[in-house]
């Protein structure tokens, strides 16, 4: 049956809102998150949000199976809760959401970690698709994972199975993470410790180095032949490629999904890892693809279709 469905994506920066029809986001808008002051003050930009969206498209509320929302925390999909999160939107913790859906809305709400929503629109959706059993990387301001096994997205009995990739550890005299860790594939590679990570492989002098760098101009100097940002450039590639190690010896993947912004340089990332883990052991690493997503910064979105068909079979 034909479905239409609202896509929430909660991010620290932005939050994103799309219509879904049948696999594909047909609509969406961007406003401020401004994650700081919590989720509760941004519930009326929201609606707003979604009202304008659906009357653009000549629809109704009515015409509306649920609302899906990929937040980044560690959520129990089950009772629809956030039961973690890290520095941002700090007020969600507990927060009745499927509430604020039905009295609103009058719709249904499912939700998950922003991570298996990026999964499962690769999954459903994307570069992932007729898999069953994949593995989703994203590269943005963190290093985000998770996994289908044999046909099914794992959870686990604490809600963190497969999402928790960025965290495994990659030398454990490296950086401080943000998890109270010590030298995670996060720590060492993500955009958010950039700085650190600058002094770590000693490239913090270099001349091209301000407080704005990020990932685009050191792939940019890199590319020009600046010996410190092919430091730096390579440093955070051989990090991904461990990661991803990890990711195959734990999951056994058949393909395994690159997405985020840091993927605009996909030209350069996936041939150096596919380089990198072929001299590696134990697994048939040249049978398991490794590709770009084909939808970035939809995957969020649209996993939202599948979330509320499941909703729908399992009530």
């Amino acid at each position: 049956m034909s479905m239409l469905t609202i896509g929430m994506d909660i991010g620290g920066t932005n939050i994103k809102i799309g219509l879904v029809h049948d696999g594909k986001v047909i609509g969406k808008c961007t406003i401020d998150a401004m994650s700081q002051q919590g989720l509760q003050p941004q519930l009326k930009p929201i609606e707003v949000a979604i009202m304008k969206l659906i009357s653009e498209h000549n629809i109704t509320v009515s015409q509306l199976s649920g609302i899906g929302m990929s937040i980044p925390g560690i959520v129990d999909c089950d009772a629809k809760k956030v039961m973690v999160i890290n520095d941002k939107f700090n007020d969600v913790i507990g927060m009745d959401m499927t509430h604020w859906a039905k009295s609103v809305f009058n719709l249904p709400l499912t939700m998950d970690n922003d991570a298996r929503c990026a999964l499962i629109g690769e999954w459903q959706y994307g570069a992932g698709k007729g898999c069953d059993n994949l593995v989703a990387v994203t590269l943005g301001t963190g290093l985000g994972t998770a996994a289908v096994v044999d046909g099914r997205v794992i959870r686990g009995s604490h809600h963190i199975a497969g999402i928790l990739g960025g965290h495994f550890i990659i030398d454990r005299n490296g950086l401080s993470c943000n998890c109270g860790n010590r030298g995670c594939a996060e720590a060492q590679s993500s955009t958010w410790n950039l700085k650190e990570i600058l002094k770590y492989v000693g490239a913090d002098k270099a001349e091209w180095v301000n407080s704005g760098v990020d990932f685009r101009v050191i792939f940019e100097k890199a590319g020009a032949g600046d010996a410190m940002a092919v430091k730096v450039r390579n440093h955070c590639m051989d990090v991904w490629a461990e990661t991803i190690v990890n990711l195959i010896y734990a999951y056994d993947p058949e393909r395994i999904v690159m997405s985020g912004g840091i993927m605009q340089s996909a030209d350069i990332i996936l041939p150096y890892i596919k380089e990198k883990i072929s001299h590696y052991g134990w697994a048939p690493f040249d049978k398991i693809d490794i590709v770009c997503s084909s939808v970035f910064t939809d995957t969020a979105i649209l996993s939202a279709e599948y979330l509320v068909k499941m909703h729908q079979l399992l009530n």
